[in-house]
């Protein structure tokens, strides 16, 4: 990566969640530089607001984003490369229309394969210096770049540690806690949550894209903590506890008396109910 006219060495990454989210996000600070982020949600215009903004030269994402890097690309002084992260080679898809607009099309294993041959250094990084630049959806105008900085990061995350310490959920935290990555990694929050599981040595799991397939997931991955949004809480609700209620009879009478000895149960710190667990809410957590 060559350094923006400011001196900033950026990596633009635009895709879903998955491993090479973090792969290239971990790369780019042990190169000295730091991500900025793209989700669909921007649209066209924020989409090409942001890669002018920050003078990007490559983006980083899958087959499913170089349509929209394709359609960006014609208003984008700087962009030069698109890493594609989901096919071996390039062969593999169709790049011709990402050639004939200008760009370089490359797959991480190209990048990795490089990276063997001539290998760096690592830079280490000041807690100061920039680790994410990432924007707001720009619901007002353009889009808003917020520069953290690793002490942002790890001062959050502290916070974070601090409250498992008091807490019941520090005797799941360990290395066999699992979590399932599926909240947007272009948003902060995501990230703290990976950095806790990364102190705790913990595993992360990746979602297969699609919130509307979160429940297979869930119950593929089996993780032991869930960070989430009242929003999908929601959903979730709607799902269980009032298809539940609506059984009427002894079925709902019991489910509430499950249901509330449980949340007294969390409240006093225990997390497990020996009967209720096994009678009642394993049949929520099956498949």
């Amino acid at each position: 990566m060559e350094p923006t006219a400011d001196g900033h060495r950026i990596l633009c990454i635009y895709m879903k969640n998955r491993p090479e989210w973090l792969l290239f996000q971990y790369a780019v600070l042990y190169a000295g530089g730091f991500v900025s982020s793209l989700y669909d949600t921007l649209g066209a215009s924020s989409t090409q607001f942001i890669l002018n903004h920050t003078d990007v030269q490559t983006v980083v994402c899958t087959t499913l984003e170089l349509q929209s890097v394709l359609q960006a690309k014609a208003g984008c002084r700087s962009l030069k490369h698109v890493v594609l992260t989901d096919v071996a080679s390039t062969e593999d898809v169709d790049v011709s229309a990402a050639t004939a607009a200008g760009l370089t099309v490359w797959t991480n294993v190209q990048l990795e394969g490089i990276g063997a041959r001539f290998p760096i250094a690592p830079t280490y990084a000041k807690i100061t210096d920039p680790c994410f630049l990432m924007y707001t959806s720009g619901t007002t105008g353009d889009p808003k770049g917020v520069l953290l900085s690793s002490q942002n990061i790890m001062s959050s995350t502290q916070g974070v540690l601090e409250r498992i310490a008091h807490g019941a959920v520090l005797e799941t935290m360990n290395e066999n806690a699992v979590h399932l990555s599926y909240l947007p990694l272009a948003h902060i929050f995501e990230h703290v949550v990976v950095a806790v599981m990364i102190t705790y040595s913990a595993r992360i799991g990746f979602y297969q894209g699609n919130t509307l397939k979160l429940a297979e997931d869930l119950c593929a991955l089996r993780p032991t903590l869930f960070p989430t949004v009242p929003r999908l809480l929601n959903k979730i609700y709607d799902k269980v506890v009032i298809s539940a209620k609506s059984a009427g009879g002894v079925k709902a009478w019991l489910f509430n008396w499950a249901l509330q000895t449980k949340l007294r149960n969390l409240k006093q710190g225990y997390l497990g109910h020996p009967l209720f667990d096994k009678l009642i809410f394993s049949k929520v957590s099956e498949p």
